[in-house]
């Protein structure tokens, strides 16, 4: 069983967030923000993308000191050239600051890591999610409507929290942005 059929059995469906298969399509929306919503497109079907705030608040166990209880609003899980990545996704109709922000990319990061012990415990995959490509991103000011989006690439990859690719005024983007910057 490869890691995204592991996924597909562990993530609840409540939680997934569906890839047109005929357009290859992604639409990611935050309910609580009026107009957020952005599409990701060129992606297949074969991958795995859910609501991370789906997650219980963990809140009931940690105390939310330097941000431990944030979490982005997407992880992507993607085959792309025979490369497993991983994408956190974090959307916002405005701006936001960037410790805001890197908290919630952080709260993700620690998700995936705990979504690779579940399926490596439970479902006796010790290589599952192994060599896997970490991307974080920051989509802003959705609200805006304009023909290209606006990429801040980082200095160096986009592969850590503190360092993510933003993209901004954009109502789509194309998944190889997201990967690759």
């Amino acid at each position: 069983m490869d890691d995204l059929e592991v996924l597909d059995e562990l993530i609840r469906s409540t939680a997934v967030v569906t890839v047109s298969s005929a357009t290859r399509r992604l639409t990611l929306s935050e309910p609580s923000q009026p107009g957020c919503t952005i599409e990701v497109l060129g992606v297949d079907d074969g991958a795995v993308c859910f609501r991370a705030d789906a997650f219980p608040d963990p809140g009931a166990i940690f105390s939310g000191a330097n941000g431990c209880c944030c979490r982005s609003d997407f992880i992507l899980f993607v085959a792309h050239k025979d490369q497993l990545y991983v994408v956190c996704i974090e959307i916002k109709s405005t701006s936001d600051k960037a410790e805001h922000i890197q908290q919630q990319l952080r709260g993700a990061a620690c998700l995936v890591e705990y979504t690779q012990a579940v399926g490596r415990h439970f479902w006796s995959q010790p290589d599952f999610l192994k060599g896997i490509r970490m991307r974080f991103v920051c989509i802003a000011q959705t609200s805006l409507n304009q023909r290209r989006p606006v990429i801040d690439r980082p200095k160096g990859r986009h592969d850590r929290p503190d360092r993510p690719l933003r993209v901004s005024a954009a109502k789509e983007v194309e998944l190889k942005r997201l990967l690759h910057g």
